[in-house]
């Protein structure tokens, strides 16, 4: 998860397979970025959204719960780019969610635990040139 500074909240969710990946996404990062990096697998449905993901969907997370669906193919208008995702605590939510996402290709879980460093979730910030580490508003 990427969160960034100054942006009213706006952050982003990117899956990587390789490292290479990843250390390219984090040297076009900007100072006082929030990279949180989760070591287990997150979002464990994975597919195209379906009739049979959406029963699955609701079964693994109850209603009001806080749930997160991501989509697994890079939107690209112009020259920005994204991976659309979506929030919600309800199953109405979820089912209004899932309706806009039919067909496409996404990762569905209970939103992940970030707030607080674990053994399988750490977070960094990205330093100002001067390298001081100095936390954004998120």
């Amino acid at each position: 998860m990427i969160r960034y500074p100054n942006a009213a909240g706006n952050k982003e969710f990117i899956f990587f397979t390789s490292f290479n990946e990843f250390e390219r996404q984090v040297n076009k990062l900007k100072p006082r970025t929030c990279l949180i990096v989760f070591h287990d697998k997150q979002l464990p449905l994975r597919g195209i959204v379906n009739d049979v993901f959406i029963n699955k969907a609701l079964a693994m997370v109850p209603d009001g719960d806080e749930y997160l669906l991501i989509g697994l193919t890079l939107t690209v208008i112009g020259a920005a780019s994204w991976y659309s995702y979506n929030t919600g605590e309800s199953h109405e939510d979820l089912l209004e969610d899932m309706h806009d996402e039919y067909g496409h290709i996404m990762a569905f879980g209970p939103y992940p635990e970030w707030l607080y460093d674990s053994e399988t979730v750490i977070s960094a910030l990205i330093p100002d040139p001067d390298g001081s580490v100095i936390p954004g508003a998120y």
